[in-house]
């Protein structure tokens, strides 16, 4: 089984974020910058409103993954694109299947957090792997309809121990938080698969579904 550190998780689902923001054109291409992630290339943005919503969302992700009791408090977190009637547009969802996903290391002696551990051969393989499939995916798909008038938020899906440790720690939470186990509206989605559960042997896996508005009303 593979363990994954939870920081590294959250490196990567925030490079996502960044570069699906940057290529599905939610923003100006002027605020975004060309950066490595896994190896990958990939698109950041530097403005600093973005990257606050996004590091305060994931930040309670990381809460959630480092919760003490079961080895998996999070099934899964979804970016969620929306329009301006706060309908779905696209939804970009990632579930961690089997990996065993650790804490973050603390320094015992004076709690703070130590230099990110190395990402180990198995972790570079399958992340670098996943960012490649899904800037490939998002190439294939057309242009969002009025696509200056969306915004984006996070979903994520917790065990009840998951959900008390955000609570805990966060008091203004920018997200939403669901209980595990999602509920797909297929009739009104087109999924996409990215990375299928079937391809690696953790069950990890990346879709992107895609809206219709018309039988959202």
């Amino acid at each position: 089984m593979i363990e994954i550190y939870s920081n590294h998780i959250c490196q990567f689902v925030e490079a996502c974020s960044h570069h699906i923001l940057c290529k599905r054109g939610l923003y100006p291409d002027a605020i975004f910058v060309s950066r490595l992630a896994f190896g990958n290339p990939v698109k950041k943005s530097i403005h600093p409103g973005v990257n606050q919503f996004i590091e305060e969302s994931l930040d309670g992700l990381l809460t959630a993954l480092d919760a003490r009791g079961e080895p998996n408090n999070v099934e899964g977190i979804d970016l969620l694109i929306q329009d301006y009637d706060g309908d779905m547009v696209e939804k970009y969802a990632f579930r961690f299947g089997t990996i065993k996903i650790r804490p973050k290391q603390r320094n015992a002696v004076a709690d703070k957090v130590l230099r990110p551990v190395e990402y180990s051969d198995e972790t570079q393989e399958l992340l670098r792997n996943s960012l490649l499939k899904l800037n490939a995916r998002i190439g294939d798909l057309g242009p969002i309809e009025n696509v200056k008038g969306c915004s984006f938020n996070y979903q994520i899906f917790v065990n009840e121990r998951g959900a008390k440790a955000v609570t805990d720690n966060h008091t203004e939470i920018p997200w939403q938080v669901e209980k595990s186990t999602e509920h797909i509206l297929d009739i009104i989605a087109q999924n996409v698969p990215v990375m299928s559960a079937k391809e690696n042997s953790y069950n990890f896996s990346i879709h992107i579904d895609l809206y219709n508005k018309d039988m959202q009303n």
